[in-house]
């Protein structure tokens, strides 16, 4: 399912979605004129120029529009919502939008978003600007037990060939640059997903005893550097019946909306890496 927002405009849709175009980063998908449509013959010559159906991608969303009818009241009824990720982007969509028309609440922040605003524009559109808050933090915490010993589970965390079979969601595979298990060693790999998207992580260990525990830090970015979620993760190893009892504690923050989701999938996340690892670690070695 999927809903937009549908504008009537008295005569100047096009103006109006041009103007949206360019302040807020849209695209227009489609701009039927009433002379270019089925209508055409209806239409009274100095209404073919008006806008039937207009359409805009407006990142995930659609705006949609047209001219009433003549004689007819523009209908409007609430405002257009617009959320935007960041508050550079509101700050700078509700500059745009405000141009020539009128400012109902200055931006500001508020409980629910760091930067909110009302405002109605040139054409008469009623605006809700907001800033789209990275989600709170999330913390999991997982235990296994791995058939395997305390110091060939900790090898298999240790070693960077080994590591990168097991690290990360099912399916991907990891280019590890950097493993240095030791304090103030480096972490720093690319966990590439099946279709071929590469996602950076990056990170430095603050406690390392071998064989029993492990701290670390990490920043997830996204293909162009910029940073996701920061996680900081506790893990012990403890010999249990033979094999080994290992705990992960981890707390994230996301930095940005997208996070939400790739922290809501976190604890799944770790549950398949450990899997992952018991196999790694049980496996016979020459």
């Amino acid at each position: 399912m999927e809903l937009a927002s549908y504008l009537g405009f008295g005569g100047d849709c096009a103006e109006a979605f041009g103007f949206y175009e360019r302040s807020l980063g849209g695209t227009i998908l489609r701009m039927l004129t009433y002379g270019d449509s089925p209508l055409a013959a209806a239409t009274p010559p100095e209404r073919r120029g008006a806008v039937l159906h207009a359409r805009m991608a407006l990142g995930r969303s659609l705006l949609m529009g047209g001219d009433v009818p003549a004689g007819e009241a523009r209908p409007m009824s609430g405002a257009v919502a617009l959320l935007l990720p960041g508050v550079a982007a509101v700050e700078r969509a509700f500059a745009a939008l405000a141009e020539g028309g009128t400012v109902r609440m200055p931006l500001a922040e508020t409980f629910f978003s760091p930067r909110f605003g009302m405002l109605t524009d040139r054409f008469g559109t009623p605006w809700m600007i907001a800033c789209e808050a990275p989600p709170g933090p999330t913390e999991v915490a997982l235990s296994r037990h791995i058939a395997a010993t305390p110091a060939r589970v900790f090898a298999a965390w240790a070693e960077p060939a080994r590591f990168a079979r097991w690290w990360g969601p099912q399916g991907f595979t990891n280019r590890v640059e950097h493993n240095e298990v030791r304090p103030g060693g480096r972490i720093r790999l690319v966990m590439v997903a099946p279709d071929g998207a590469e996602h950076p992580m990056s990170g430095v260990f603050h406690e390392v005893v071998a064989h029993e525990r492990l701290v670390f830090s990490a920043i997830a970015r996204d293909g162009a550097g910029a940073p996701l979620l920061e996680a900081c993760t506790e893990v012990t190893f403890a010999p249990e019946a033979g094999g080994t009892r290992i705990t992960v504690r981890a707390r994230a923050e996301g930095f940005v909306p997208l996070a939400g989701a790739m922290l809501a999938g976190m604890e799944a996340g770790w549950a398949g890496s450990l899997d992952r690892l018991a196999a790694v670690a049980g496996e016979t070695r020459g």
